[in-house]
């Protein structure tokens, strides 16, 4: 996967504030626990999936469709083949991806478009840390793929996350 193509995604995917710097994306992209799988259609790149292989679940970071691609099953598509790959294991790992709050249609349709993907949205609260030093918390929830957490799991999931992948403790 050439950077650029990624980097254009990313970019355009995201709001600044849910999302790092080139240069730290760069660093992050150095560890192991850390992949990106980009998803290419006649050639051409579609999308991709960043995730975090972490102790006991994976947690999808960034899930993104090309500008111009979006609404036409390309997300179906990329996703479905990412839970084929990672939940057809013999001992499949939990699935974990964060979601903005249901407060708007657009919002309400991503979480949907996941839960008919089988995953079930959390209630418990939860907030993103903030990707650059001097940013606001982002109030949001968890959903995991095939089932609920359990309020413990959830604070074991909770705490692996701040300390993986935003480098924070939890609260």
């Amino acid at each position: 996967m050439e950077f650029k193509q990624f980097w254009r995604i990313y970019e355009s995917s995201f709001p600044e504030v849910e999302r790092r710097s080139i240069k730290a994306q760069k660093i992050l992209m150095q560890k192991v626990e850390y992949k990106i799988d980009p998803y290419y259609e006649t050639g051409i790149i579609t999308g991709f999936i960043c995730y975090w292989e972490l102790s006991n679940f994976i947690f999808i970071e960034h899930l993104a469709i090309k500008d111009g691609l979006r609404g036409r099953g390309y997300g179906r598509k990329m996703l479905s083949a990412f839970l084929l790959t990672h939940s057809g294991k013999e001992n499949p790992p939990r699935i974990i991806l964060e979601v903005e709050l249901p407060t708007n249609s657009q919002s309400q349709r991503r979480i949907k478009f996941y839960e008919n993907m089988g995953f079930y949205l959390n209630s418990y609260a939860y907030q993103q840390p903030p990707y650059r030093r001097g940013g606001e918390p982002i109030p949001l929830k968890l959903m995991s793929y095939c089932r609920p957490l359990s309020e413990h799991a959830f604070c074991q999931v909770q705490k692996e996350i701040y300390r993986e992948v935003y480098g924070v403790s939890a609260p």
